[in-house]
């Protein structure tokens, strides 16, 4: 009996191949020889695949395969699944430590293990403030690390820069944080340029972003409390305005939101009314094809629309029509409808027709009622 027990990643499509080629089976019987394919690592806190082809002899079998991850001996996690000749069993990485591991394959009549590598799991997006630099100047970073759920994460991470010749120039270590901020020098560089440009208007857009209510054992971040420090006073700044915007102004820190001297008004914007609706509007109606009529169709029907959103109807006809026809022509109150159920249907998620599943359903669909209608 031979077992084959390899680690790779680049041979996919050639074992496809040759499984492929052989004959299916669907009796269960207990497999002699088996062939699994994983990566050489596992990344914690994801399910990996292990692509599996089951063998009695030369032809291929039906049998139950537990994959088990092993740590000195003892089982990490584990996941049985019945293999129909060839497939793959999906194993749930929990969040480990870093380092080596076995995993082990067993089946009716086989068993066998091998050493693998299980390794953290983050992405890193790393922003700079320009995408050339001249000598002298300051390369200002921004970090930010997320989970294979797409999450903020706080992670250590080390930022190398390397000249056009493969030189490094430049070393640091950092840690990231929930909002991506870095470094909290950030803050005390940023109002240190307000100053040195006095008199200057200091601007922080979505500051609920570095700035949310401590309570718990939640305590704040770095930049945080650099922020508050900046703006509490005891260090003299003249001639700047500090403005900051915020769609979520109850999950401000009081600190910052209450305290006298940091902000002294606080402005809430309102949704625009019927008459500011019809002259956002017109100004679109410049550049994109809209009739008096239909600006004041798309007008009534918006009533408590933020101005983003009154935008995105305009838009989100010009693009389901583009991507029907492949030009603009024109609109009619179907194609309003049509946009704005896809809005309603969103209003409690996220607002933006690049989160919609597939590529404007509704509006295709009343689209293609309308092609049925003429047909008949």
């Amino acid at each position: 009996m031979k077992y084959r027990f390899i680690k790779v990643v680049g041979i996919f499509m050639v074992l496809a191949f040759i499984v492929g080629l052989l004959p299916a089976c669907h009796n269960v019987q207990a497999a002699s020889s088996y062939v699994a394919i994983l990566p050489a690592v596992l990344h914690s806190g994801r399910t990996e695949a292990i692509s599996l082809a089951l063998f009695a002899g030369d032809k291929l079998v039906k049998d139950n395969v537990e994959v088990t991850l092993l740590k000195d001996g003892k089982k990490v996690v584990s996941a049985t699944q019945a293999v129909d000749g060839k497939g793959t069993v999906s194993l749930d990485i929990p969040i480990v430590a870093d380092g080596k591991y076995d995993i082990q394959v067993k089946g009716g009549a086989f068993s066998d293990k091998a050493s693998i590598s299980v390794e953290k799991s983050f992405l890193v997006f790393l922003e700079t403030d320009k995408p050339i630099y001249k000598p002298g100047q300051t390369i200002h970073m921004r970090a930010l690390t997320l989970d294979p759920e797409l999450k903020p994460t706080t992670e250590p991470v080390t930022v190398d820069v390397l000249d056009a010749k493969g030189i490094k120039i430049f070393h640091t270590g950092m840690t990231t944080d929930d909002y991506g901020m870095a470094r909290d020098e950030y803050i005390h560089e940023f109002f240190a340029i307000a100053q040195d440009l006095s008199p200057s208007m200091a601007f922080i857009e979505d500051v609920d972003f570095i700035s949310q209510e401590r309570m718990g054992s939640f305590r704040g971040t770095l930049p945080q409390i650099a922020l508050l420090s900046a703006m509490d006073g005891i260090e003299e700044k003249t001639a700047i305005v500090t403005i900051a915007t915020t769609n979520c102004v109850e999950t401000l820190d009081k600190a910052l939101s209450e305290r006298p001297s940091r902000f002294d008004r606080v402005y809430r914007i309102s949704s625009p009314d019927y008459q500011l609706r019809m002259e956002m509007l017109r100004y679109i109606s410049i550049k994109t094809p809209l009739s008096e009529d239909i600006i004041e169709y798309i007008a009534k029907k918006t009533d408590g629309y933020t101005p983003a959103q009154v935008q995105e109807v305009p838009k989100g006809m010009v693009i389901a029509q583009l991507s029907e026809t492949g030009k603009v022509t024109g609109f009619n109150q179907r194609d309003v409808d049509a946009v704005i159920f896809q809005m309603n249907c969103k209003r409690d998620r996220t607002i933006g027709f690049n989160v919609l599943p597939y590529k404007y359903t509704a509006i295709n669909n009343e689209q293609n009622r309308r092609k049925e209608s003429a047909e008949e």
